[in-house]
């Protein structure tokens, strides 16, 4: 059973599974026969939601310029 430092997979979609384990986000894709893992530390994560921040608002401009 996890501890308070790790927590159950979670799928996110595009075949891309997170989880926390111990102070880091684990990001786990199944490609080509096998498993491809990339651990964010806590600065990093927070690094990536700030771009996502920063981005976002222009792919919604995009996509409502499609529609």
């Amino acid at each position: 059973m996890p501890d308070d430092r790790e927590s159950s997979e979670v799928y996110i979609g595009d075949g891309v599974s997170a989880s926390l384990d111990c102070d880091m986000i684990k990001l786990r894709a199944w490609r080509d026969f096998a498993d491809h893992i990339i651990y964010l530390e806590p600065q990093v994560a927070f690094d990536l939601v700030r771009y996502i921040n920063t981005v976002w608002p222009k792919i919604v401009a995009s996509a409502l310029e499609r529609n």
